[in-house]
């Protein structure tokens, strides 16, 4: 697996980077990033956040495809979506976290969904930012993209599709079955799609969620609050939660 993203870029500069563009592209919003060198790594060599800036995947490749001058960029830096725009910003107010997967609510529990004591979904929060972590795996076993605490690791062989309008983001891999869509409405993070871990498919639909496809195993109207698992499942004979 080839997976690329921010490369050594120290997590203290990531950060930064994030706060300054209110946690969302510069230019379109979408909470789900990657940094770009506005004067090209490859020439200075070095890691200058004045002349970096975080953008969506998306917007990054047309970036690097030098579809944007340098002066725009450094304009973006000063003036980012998220703050020109602020109700577009992927946040919550309340001072609870609130994760609704499948319609199982999950309150301040932060690992939402482990597999065999491996996270696949969690949901943290800075400030009034939420922030993911998701493992995607295809049906194979193979690890293929990463979001962590909002930065995009990918498998750049493969096709994605990455979409976001106000508080409402949806990733696909069409080819793998993979599917990720997250909205915020009413200051509850709401998350379904399919995803695979171990060979097996994780399907979570507005009402239920399925382990082992429609005919194994279903989880639906659940409430767990302040707990260190909110979804744990194990994948021995026979399928069971926990």
């Amino acid at each position: 697996m080839i997976l690329t993203s921010t490369g050594d870029i120290p997590e203290s500069i990531r950060r930064s980077l994030r706060q300054e563009v209110n946690f969302g592209c510069a230019i379109c919003g979408c909470p789900i990033l990657e940094i770009h060198h506005i004067v090209p790594w490859g020439q200075i060599k070095q890691h200058n956040p004045s002349e970096m800036i975080a953008l969506c995947p998306t917007h990054h490749h047309r970036a690097d495809r030098g579809e944007y001058n340098d002066a725009y960029l450094r304009e973006l830096k000063r003036a980012p979506h998220n703050l020109a725009m602020i109700s577009d910003a992927f946040t919550v107010q309340s001072e609870d976290l609130t994760v609704s997967i499948a319609s199982n609510r999950f309150l301040n529990t932060p690992r939402i969904l482990v597999v065999d004591d491996f996270d696949i979904i969690s949901v943290a929060k800075e400030n009034q930012y939420p922030l993911l972590d998701v493992n995607f795996f295809d049906k194979y076993g193979r690890w293929i993209a990463i979001i962590n605490q909002n930065q995009w690791y990918v498998d750049r062989r493969l096709i994605w599709d990455m979409e976001y309008k106000p508080k409402h983001l949806v990733i696909r891999c069409k080819p793998r079955e993979i599917s990720l869509d997250v909205k915020i409405t009413d200051d509850i993070v709401f998350i379904k799609g399919d995803l695979f871990f171990n060979g097996y498919k994780i399907e979570a639909t507005d009402n239920d969620l399925f382990l082992g496809g429609k005919s194994a195993i279903t989880l639906h109207g659940c409430t767990m609050m302040h707990s260190a698992v909110g979804i744990g499942i194990q994948t021995g004979r026979p399928l069971s939660f926990r």
